[in-house]
């Protein structure tokens, strides 16, 4: 923590994913004595309907583990073209099968999705 907080004075730093829940960030506020606090929250909102599609429609090698994404949204104000292997249903760098992820059903992205907004709210209240 001491080594994060003398680089972030220096060269700043970027938070991704992190904190996720409202005691991750008080937590972290903590544990940095409050040189952790951003400068900047940046939160990125999108439609459910479009986050239930885009993570619904990810594949991942089942050998190397890249990332790929079948959804092609295209309406109103999205543009978010799908991220395709070159041949289809195979990864590009290793030539294995492209897979499903197990927790990419309908009913667990919706629950990941319900847990999310729940959350949300009180994180965002946090660094307002």
């Amino acid at each position: 923590v001491m080594s994060v907080r003398n680089a972030a004075r220096v060269d700043g730093y970027i938070l991704d994913g992190f904190p996720r829940v409202l005691e991750q960030a008080q937590m972290w506020s903590d544990l940095t004595l409050g040189d952790g606090n951003p400068e900047l929250v940046i939160n990125i909102s999108l439609a459910r309907s479009v986050l239930i599609h885009k993570l619904a429609s990810r594949r991942i090698c089942g050998s190397c583990g890249d990332n790929y994404n079948l959804a092609d949204i295209r309406y109103g104000h999205y543009d978010m073209p799908p991220m395709l292997p070159k041949a289809e249903g195979i990864c590009d760098s290793c030539g294995s099968g492209l897979i499903r992820r197990d927790d990419d059903t309908d009913e667990i992205i919706q629950h990941r999705l319900d847990l999310h907004f729940d959350k949300e709210e009180p994180l965002l209240d946090f660094y307002r």
